[in-house]
């Protein structure tokens, strides 16, 4: 008869699953990319169009959501100097790093807005 799994037995299966399923993701990612490409160079139709727009649309949403949380988190790093122990020069860095991304995804939000306008505005022109 099998013994039971011990606590490290089923970590350690848990972590062997886990880096199996790792390369799932890559490979989503890279079809996600493929479809992406093929959908922008047979672009013809209003739907087409549509879909390329809502698509961009999403990543706006996901940098403009990104940018929020690094804007929390250099109010987070402002409001609490006590944490940084013996090195509280790194308080500055933390919170110019974080406002640095923020800037960075909310300009990456908006570049993909004005995609997003440039498709709707051929869909529109399709109709």
């Amino acid at each position: 008869m099998n013994k039971p799994a011990t606590g490290w037995t089923t970590i350690v299966s848990w972590l062997v699953l886990a880096l199996a399923l790792l390369p799932l993701g890559c490979t989503t990612n890279q079809v996600h990319r493929v479809t992406a490409e093929r959908l922008i160079a047979s672009a013809s139709t209003q739907a087409d169009h549509e879909a390329i727009a809502a698509h961009y649309e999403q990543e706006a949403w996901v940098f403009a959501e990104k940018a929020k949380d690094m804007r929390e988190m250099a109010e987070a790093y402002d409001t609490y100097p006590y944490s940084f122990g013996p090195i509280p020069e790194a308080q500055d860095s933390l919170v110019s790093h974080c406002k640095s991304l923020a800037s960075a995804y909310e300009a990456i939000a908006k570049e993909n807005e004005e995609l997003a306008r440039l498709h709707r505005q051929i869909a529109a022109g399709l109709r």
